[in-house]
């Protein structure tokens, strides 16, 4: 849902708007009322352009006017109003095996023990002792909420399928052209250096962007996990600036 002001100065800064669990008015509601309100002044602004409805999280997200603004954190059906957060990924590192010898590497020998790992990456072999099953995770759905998987790549042997597009744009291909995603793919669930090698990837795609575009995203893999009906488990791999409480709060929803 959107809704339109005309102002002469329209605010660039995006928020979200939280309602509180049991408003005194749905939230299709609240947004007439406050468009009715301020529709009639040219001088504030008033503009929804994304709206959490039905959801598992009652918020929408637009731009206001500072006059808006504080009313809107005034108001009783408000629980809070946060930045609508620019988000961006972790970058891939290229780091070498050591001394190229062809070993599990930190990660994978990390989690294989309690103790804590000494030695320098750079010249120790570290073991990691598997099962030597392929099935492990099995029966798992692993969604990557990132830059998309490359599905065809071999070391996920047909067990990658592609999800969805958040905000699918003209052009846009259903494929990872920065390689972030896959990577991290890899790590959960890559045949030779991945952990559940025996899971199923579900590439979930977004175009970077604020925190809105990753919040349809989670809001994407909660449908899908609840139709399909077999154990999740989602990455994120991205950070915001600073804290963000409705970035923090629809994150822990998901668990």
């Amino acid at each position: 849902m959107t809704s339109t002001t005309t102002t002469t100065n329209d605010p660039a800064e995006s928020y979200i708007v939280k309602l509180k669990d049991h408003p005194s008015v749905d939230i299709k509601q609240h947004i007439q009322a406050f468009a009715a309100k301020f529709n009639q002044n040219n001088q504030v602004h008033y503009k929804v352009t994304h709206e959490w409805s039905p959801s598992f999280v009652k918020a929408y997200v637009g731009t206001f006017s500072p006059h808006v603004l504080a009313e809107l954190k005034r108001h009783g059906d408000v629980e809070y109003v946060s930045e609508n957060s620019e988000v961006g990924d972790f970058q891939i590192v290229d780091q070498k095996d050591a001394n190229g010898n062809d070993n599990a590497g930190w990660g994978l020998s990390r989690i294989n023990r309690n103790e804590q790992l000494t030695g320098d990456p750079a010249s120790v072999n570290f073991p990691y002792r598997y099962d030597g099953s392929l099935e492990t995770g099995a029966g798992v759905d692993i969604y990557i909420l990132d830059t998309g998987i490359k599905i065809d790549h071999e070391d996920f042997g047909g067990r990658a399928i592609w999800g969805t597009t958040i905000d699918k744009k003209e052009g846009d291909v259903d494929d990872d052209k920065d390689g972030h995603g896959t990577h991290v793919a890899g790590i959960a669930g890559g045949t030779r250096w991945g952990v559940a090698k025996g899971a199923t990837l579900i590439a979930v795609k977004h175009n970077g962007g604020q925190v809105e575009h990753f919040v349809k995203g989670i809001e994407w893999i909660i449908t899908s996990a609840k139709s399909r009906q077999r154990p999740s488990v989602v990455n994120m791999s991205h950070g915001v600036p600073k804290r963000n409480r409705f970035w923090n709060e629809t994150v822990t929803k998901v668990r």
